[in-house]
């Protein structure tokens, strides 16, 4: 993934959080699912975001020190600006090139950021290796890259308009491939090898979320998947490029009768417990 698209100056707080309840519900089910007899040892939330995951953690465990660690300085400010455990710190880093202190993590927790981050084959069994024994690895990422909300934007990116600025985020390492995340499977092969025996707890969800507004997808998208090809585009190119991806996006999910907009929103999970 190139610089651009994990520039931190391109995260929108507000956008991203018109949709915080439904965003944020995936990570506290998630951390609903780890055991509370962590070892000793510090616990961190990569991509934290603006802090709501990394507040809870440390309030469940306030024995320990907690770091919310995210590459975007806008997300950070937001969390900062909110009351929060004295056991709890806040640290601006690229995931991709993170390495904990020489104490191993109890617990490495992750909701929806890991997707960003190519090459999950030797990224997942790299954060496994960095937690004590016994301890967790829990992660949350979206499991709807071949959706209609995702291969939309795929299909508009590659028309002879857009493709100049947009095709390279279709290329490999780009945030429009729909191979980001892979199979439940995949993710069972490369954690097993680390994990303690029945140590892995690994399951999907569909939430229907119910959107309102004229625009619902698109609004919800834009705080999202699709934030790195906006990026990439002028203004008037960027108003043009909502306007038909919006066109299309309200064929594949329709307005009911009553005025919401049903949108199936899947994700995938883990929770592994190092051996």
């Amino acid at each position: 993934m190139d610089k651009l698209e994990r520039d931190a100056a391109a995260w929108n707080p507000a956008q991203y959080l018109k949709f915080g309840g439904e965003r944020l519900r995936p990570g506290y089910e998630l951390l609903a699912r780890i055991d509370d007899d962590l070892p000793l040892g510090p616990a961190y939330d990569l991509g934290c975001g603006t802090g709501e995951h990394a507040r809870a953690i440390a309030t469940r465990w306030p024995d320990r020190g907690v770091t919310g660690l995210d590459h975007s300085a806008d997300m950070l400010k937001k969390a900062a600006a909110a009351p929060k455990p004295t056991n709890l710190s806040w640290q601006q880093a690229d995931v991709a090139g993170w390495s904990p202190p020489p104490t191993p993590p109890a617990l490495i927790f992750s909701n929806a950021t890991l997707h960003w981050l190519p090459d999950h084959g030797a990224l997942f069994p790299r954060l496994m290796q960095m937690i004590a024994p016994g301890g967790t690895l829990a992660v949350q990422m979206p499991g709807n890259f071949r959706a209609p909300s995702h291969t939309l934007i795929r299909d508009l990116a590659l028309t002879p308009k857009y493709r100049p600025k947009l095709g390279v985020l279709t290329e490999p390492g780009g945030s429009l491939r729909d191979d980001l995340v892979q199979t439940p499977d995949f993710y069972y092969g490369a954690l097993a090898p680390l994990a303690a025996a029945g140590g892995i707890d690994l399951w999907q969800t569909t939430y229907m979320t119910a959107l309102t507004g004229e625009r619902p997808v698109l609004e919800w998208i834009k705080g999202s998947i699709l934030r790195p090809a906006l990026d990439r585009l002028d203004q008037s190119e960027r108003t043009a490029f909502e306007d038909e991806l919006a066109a299309r996006l309200a064929g594949a999910y329709p307005r009911r009768a009553d005025g919401i907009t049903l949108f199936p929103f899947r994700r995938i999970f883990m929770v592994a417990r190092r051996g």
